[in-house]
C-alpha cells in the first residue's frame, strides 16, 4: 500500500513538472514573439516616428529656422527692398516687442499653465510710465522701474489668486485683462493717449551702438556662448552621456557665429545695432541661464512635467506658479515700455494690436510646448522674429489686415497641432 502511494505521489510529481516546463515553455515563446512583435513595431514606426523624436530633441528649432530662410527667400523675390539694411533693422525692434513679451509667455507654458492679460499687462504699464515721466515729471529710469514692478505685482496677484482658488489661469487672467483695459482707460488724459516724444525714454529704441562697439558685443557673445555650451558638454561627459563636442559644441557655436556676424554687418550698413536688441538679447541670455542652471529654473520644467511628483518632493509648487506668473508679468511689462518707446506714445489702442495672439504664437512656433516641461527663452526669439518675418513682409507687399490675421491664426493651429503630436507621441 505504502508502495502503491509512493508511485502515485511520484507519477503526480512528474505531470506536475510537465505541466510546469510546457507553461515556461509558452511563456518563453509568447514573450519572445511579444518582444519580436514589438521590435517590428518600433521599425515599422521608426520611419514616422524618428521625425518627431527629432522635432523633439536637438532639432527642434531646425523647422523654424528653415522655414525663416525660406520667408526671406520668398519675400525677396517679392520685393529686393525686404533684405535690404533699413528693412532687417525694422524688423529687429519688432521683433524686440513681440520677443520681450513671449518671453514673459515661456515660464507660463512651461507650467502648463496660460496667460491671456500679457497684452493689457503691457498697455497698462506703459500708461503708468507715461503717468510718472509726463505728469509727475518724475526721471524716464523711475518710470520704467515702475512699469516692470507694476507688472511683476499683477503676476504675483495671478498667480496667487490661482494657486489659492485652483480657479482654470485662462478664465482668471482674461478677467484680469477686463479690468486692466478699463484701468488703462481711466489713466490716459482727455486725449485720450500720451505722448512721450523728446523724452528719453525714446532712447531705448532710438539708440543705435558704433560700428567698432556692435563687432564687440558680437565678439563677447560668441565667447560666451561658447564657454556655456563647453560646459554643458563637460557635465554631459561626466554625467556618461554619449555626447560628441563637435555636436554638441562645435556646431551650434559655429552656426551661432555665422548668423550674429551676419546680422552685425547688415545692421551696421544701416544704423548699426540697436541697442533694444542688445538689452533684448541679454534679457534672453540671462533668463535662459536662469531656467536651465539654477534650481527654480529647473523646478518651472518639472512642474510641468509632473506637477504631483514635485510636491511629492516637498518642492512648494504654488511658489512656482507664483514666480512664473510674476516673471511673465515683468516681461510684459517691460515689453510695453520697448513697444511705447517705438510709438513714441500709449494710445487707448495699445495692448489692442493683436500682441497676445503673436506672443503666444511666437513662443509656441520657437518650440515652447503649450503642455509644459519643455521648451526655452530662446524659443521666444526665433517665434517673434518669424512672426515677425510674415507680418513685416506682408506689409511692405500691401496685404490687407485680414490676411494677416488669417496668416497669424494658421501659424498658431499649425504649431499647435505639431507641439501636440510631438508631446503625444509613443515612447
Amino acid at each position: 500500500m505504502a508502495t502503491l502511494w509512493f508511485v502515485f505521489w511520484k507519477l503526480k510529481q512528474q505531470r506536475a513538472y510537465k505541466i510546469r516546463a510546457a507553461r515556461t515553455w509558452e511563456g518563453t515563446v509568447a514573450q519572445a514573439a511579444s518582444q519580436a512583435n514589438v521590435g517590428t513595431m518600433r521599425d515599422e514606426r521608426s520611419l514616422g516616428a524618428r521625425l518627431v523624436d527629432a522635432l523633439a530633441g536637438d532639432f527642434r528649432y531646425a523647422p523654424v529656422l528653415l522655414a525663416i530662410v525660406l520667408i526671406f527667400i520668398f519675400f525677396a523675390f517679392q520685393n529686393i527692398a525686404y533684405i535690404s539694411p533699413r528693412n532687417i533693422s525694422n524688423m529687429v525692434l519688432q521683433t524686440v516687442v513681440v520677443g520681450t513679451i513671449a518671453l514673459g509667455m515661456v515660464p507660463i507654458l512651461l507650467i502648463a499653465e496660460i496667460d491671456l492679460a500679457v497684452a493689457a499687462i503691457g498697455a497698462t504699464a506703459a500708461t503708468l510710465m507715461c503717468v510718472v515721466v509726463v505728469d509727475l515729471g518724475m526721471a524716464s529710469w523711475l518710470g520704467v522701474l515702475s512699469a516692470v514692478a507694476f507688472g511683476a505685482f499683477i503676476g504675483v496677484l495671478q498667480g496667487a489668486w490661482i494657486a489659492r482658488t485652483r480657479a482654470p489661469a485662462f478664465l482668471i487672467t482674461f478677467g484680469v485683462s477686463l479690468a486692466l483695459a478699463g484701468l488703462q482707460l481711466s489713466m490716459l488724459p482727455e486725449t485720450g493717449q500720451y505722448n512721450i516724444m523728446g523724452t528719453p525714454l525714446t532712447l531705448l529704441v532710438g539708440t543705435f551702438l558704433p560700428r567698432t562697439f556692435g563687432w564687440l558685443l558680437a565678439i563677447v557673445a560668441i565667447a560666451a556662448f561658447a564657454v556655456l555650451r563647453w560646459l554643458h558638454y563637460r557635465d554631459a561627459r561626466k554625467a556618461g552621456l554619449d555626447v560628441s563636442l563637435a555636436n554638441h559644441v562645435g556646431l551650434p557655436v559655429g552656426l551661432a557665429a555665422a548668423a550674429l556676424c551676419g546680422i552685425v554687418v547688415v545692421l551696421s550698413m544701416h544704423k548699426g545695432v540697436p541697442l533694444a536688441g542688445v538689452i533684448f538679447i541679454g534679457l534672453t541670455a540671462i533668463f535662459s541661464y536662469f531656467t536651465s542652471s539654477t534650481r527654480y529654473g529647473l523646478y518651472l520644467y518639472a512642474v510641468g512635467s509632473n506637477a504631483s511628483a514635485v510636491a511629492r518632493a516637498g518642492v512648494s509648487v504654488n511658489r512656482i506658479r507664483l514666480m512664473a506668473f510674476a516673471l511673465c508679468g515683468a516681461f510684459a511689462a517691460f515689453g510695453g515700455v520697448l513697444g511705447a518707446s517705438r510709438l513714441l506714445g500709449v494710445s487707448a489702442q495699445s495692448g489692442a494690436g493683436g500682441e497676445l495672439l503673436l506672443a503666444i504664437t511666437a513662443a509656441v512656433v520657437g518650440g515652447t510646448s503649450l503642455f509644459g516641461g519643455r521648451g526655452s527663452p530662446w524659443s521666444a526669439v526665433i517665434g517673434a522674429f518669424a512672426i515677425t518675418a510674415i507680418s513685416n513682409g506682408m506689409d511692405l507687399i500691401g496685404y490687407g489686415t485680414e490676411v494677416k490675421l488669417a496668416t497669424q491664426g494658421a501659424l498658431l493651429v499649425a504649431a499647435t497641432s505639431i507641439d501636440a503630436l510631438v508631446t503625444r507621441r509613443p515612447a
